[in-house]
């Protein structure tokens, strides 16, 4: 009977506090193609696994271009600057 009053004082304890999951938000700074900046916090995307800012790539026709600036601006593109919310 004890063991069992000791098993539910311990799920009582643990559903009177949930474990709180981190958050973020604000405008969000680019750094890379999988990576944002808000406030001081640098939060990689989850599974997203883009070149870093500075790796270059070769094309179909075995051409050089900078792939890792090309995710940046995508990125960008798609939410720069825009307020955000990320939790983790």
């Amino acid at each position: 009977m004890a063991r069992l009053i000791s098993v539910l004082l311990g799920m009582l304890v643990f559903i009177a506090n949930p474990v709180q999951a981190e958050e973020w938000r604000g405008p969000a700074r680019v750094v890379d193609g999988d990576t944002i900046a808000i406030g001081d916090a640098r939060l990689r995307l989850i599974a997203i696994d883009a070149p870093e800012g500075a790796q270059a790539c070769r094309d179909a026709h075995q051409q050089d271009y900078d792939c890792g600036r090309e995710a940046t601006r995508e990125l960008e593109r798609l939410i720069g600057g825009q307020r955000v919310r990320c939790s983790g």
